[in-house]
C-alpha cells in the first residue's frame, strides 16, 4: 500500500522486539530523516495498519507513544502532523546508540 514517497516497511522484524517499539523507530527515524518535514500526509491508524501489517490496535499505540515523545500531534477528524524539529545528531533519537568507541581495545 506505501508508494515510492511514503514510509517503506520495515523489510525484516527482530521477534524479541515489540512490533509497536520497531514500528516507533521506524517512524522517528523517517521523521528525523526529514521524510515527514512539511507533508499533510503523515500515516494515520488506519494506513499504519495497512502499510505494517499489524492491528489497529498496535497502530493506535505506535501513534500515541510518538504524541507522548514529542513527535507528532494529532486531533480528532485531522490527519496526524509532524511537529518535531529535526535534530542534527542522532544523540536525541530514542532507542539509538551513539556510534563509536564505548572501550579502547588492545590486542594482546
Amino acid at each position: 500500500m506505501s508508494d515510492s514517497t511514503g514510509p517503506e516497511p520495515l523489510t525484516s522484524y527482530d521477534p524479541d522486539i515489540p512490533m509497536q517499539h520497531q514500528i516507533f523507530l521506524d517512524l522517528c527515524k523517517q521523521i528525523n530523516d526529514g521524510l515527514w518535514v512539511d507533508r499533510p500526509d503523515f500515516p494515520g491508524g488506519r494506513e499504519l495498519t495497512e502499510i505494517y501489517g499489524v492491528s489497529k490496535i498496535t497502530a493506535e499505540r505506535v501513534l500515541d507513544r510518538l504524541v507522548e515523545g514529542g513527535w507528532i500531534e494529532r486531533a480528532r477528524g485531522r490527519r496526524p502532523r509532524v511537529i518535531r524539529e529535526l535534530s542534527p545528531t542522532v544523540d536525541d533519537m530514542p532507542g539509538l546508540l551513539r556510534a563509536g568507541r564505548s572501550r579502547p581495545f588492545t590486542y594482546k
